[in-house]
C-alpha cells in the first residue's frame, strides 16, 4: 500500500548537472510557461500553505525548479510548480532554476521528473498514478523506475494506480494525504459517486484505518445492495451514532461497533454462528491458556484447541498424559 511518504535515498542535482552539462540560471518568472503537463500533482488542488511561505521567505527556494528551454527566450517549467507559484504569492521577479538540455527524450524527462519527486520521499498513490499513466500514454512503460520511486513490487497493483484519477478531487486529496489507502481507493472507484463520496467523508471523521476501511465498503455494499438504499440513507438511519461526531466521541470504540453491527446486518448467519460458539465455549470454562478456533466462517464444525505452555519441558512432563487424549 502506499501512503505516506518515507524516506528514500536522495538523488541529489549534480546528476541532472553531469547528465545533461547544466548549470543552474537565474530567470525571470515571467519567461517561464507554467503549464503543469510534467507536474505529478494535476490532479490535486494544491496551493504553497503558510508555513512553506514562511520557508520560502526565509530561506528562499532550496530545490530550484527544473525548467527545459523552449526558445531564446522561454523556457517550459518541467518540476517545481508550488515553488513558482511561492515566488509568485512573495512578489518575487526571479529565480535560480536549472535549465535543461532541450535534446532530452521524454523517457529521460519522465525519470528526472520522478527523481526530483521523489527526492522528499517515496510518490504517493496519486503520485504513482499520474507517473504511470504518463508512461503508458507516451508508451515508456518503465517498471523499473515506477518501483525505485514508488517502493512497490507489485506490478498488477502498479498498472491499477490510474484507476485512482478517476475518482473525485476531494477523494484524491484523501488518498494523497494517506487518509484513503490506494487499494480502498481502488475499491470506491467501482461505486456510484454519492456513495464513495460518503464513504470518504465517514473514514476520515472516524479516522479508520486501512483493513477496516476495506470492510465497511464490503459489508455495507452488501446492506444497501439488499434493502435498496443510498448509503447516506443506510448510515442516517441505522447508524446514526457514527455521522455526527463531536470532538470528545471515542472514535475506536465507534469504530469497533461500527463494525460489529455491519457485519451481524451484512452475514446474519455468520453473525448467529459466531455468537453461538462463543456461548458454548463460555459454558466450558476453559483456563486462559487454551484457545479454541473455528473453521473458517464457520463452514465446517472442525475447531483447533491451542495451549500455551511455558517451556518444553513442561510438554515434555505433560505429553504422557496428553497422548492418552489424543489418541483414546
Amino acid at each position: 500500500m502506499l501512503r505516506a511518504r518515507s524516506a528514500i535515498p536522495p538523488v541529489g542535482h549534480e546528476s541532472f548537472y553531469s547528465m545533461n552539462e547544466t548549470r543552474p540560471r537565474t530567470l525571470p518568472l515571467t519567461a517561464i510557461d507554467p503549464d503543469r503537463r510534467w507536474s505529478l500533482h494535476q490532479d490535486l488542488t494544491q496551493s504553497p500553505d503558510g508555513q512553506f511561505l514562511a520557508r520560502v521567505k526565509t530561506y528562499g527556494i532550496l530545490r530550484p525548479p527544473l525548467v527545459q528551454q523552449l526558445d531564446q527566450h522561454r523556457y517550459q517549467l518541467v518540476c517545481g510548480s508550488l515553488r513558482l507559484k511561492a515566488l509568485e504569492l512573495l512578489d518575487r521577479r526571479e529565480t535560480t532554476c536549472l535549465v535543461l538540455a532541450p535534446s532530452l527524450s521524454f523517457s529521460q524527462l519522465l525519470d528526472i521528473v520522478a527523481r526530483d519527486q521523489a527526492d522528499r520521499g517515496l510518490l504517493t498513490p496519486i503520485e504513482a498514478a499520474r507517473l504511470i499513466l504518463m508512461s503508458r500514454e507516451n508508451t515508456t512503460d518503465d517498471a523499473e523506475l515506477w518501483h525505485r520511486v514508488t517502493g512497490v513490487a507489485n506490478r498488477g497493483h502498479l498498472m491499477r494506480l490510474p484507476h485512482l484519477l478517476k475518482l473525485e478531487p476531494h477523494l484524491r486529496e484523501q488518498i494523497h494525504r494517506g487518509v484513503i489507502s490506494a487499494r480502498t481507493g481502488l475499491l470506491l472507484t467501482s461505486l456510484a459517486s454519492d456513495d464513495r463520496l460518503f464513504l470518504g467523508e465517514l473514514f476520515e471523521q472516524l479516522e479508520i484505518n486501512d483493513n477496516k476501511q476495506q470492510r465497511v465498503i464490503d459489508w455495507v455494499r452488501i446492506i444497501a445492495t439488499t434493502e435498496n438504499r443510498s448509503f447516506r440513507e443506510l448510515f442516517t438511519d441505522r447508524y446514526g451514532y457514527c455521522v455526527a461526531l463531536d470532538s470528545s466521541a471515542n472514535r475506536p470504540q465507534i469504530v469497533q461497533r461500527l463494525l460489529q453491527d455491519l457485519q451481524r446486518h451484512s452475514h446474519p448467519r455468520l453473525s448467529r454462528a459466531q455468537r453461538e460458539f462463543e456461548e458454548r465455549l463460555t459454558a466450558l470454562h476453559l483456563p486462559h491458556h487454551c484457545r479454541v478456533t473455528p473453521g473458517t466462517s464457520f463452514e465446517s464444525d472442525r475447531v483447533t484447541l491451542s495451549v500455551d505452555l511455558p517451556s518444553l519441558d513442561r510438554l515434555e512432563a505433560l505429553w504422557p498424559s496428553l497422548q492418552s487424549l489424543l489418541h483414546p
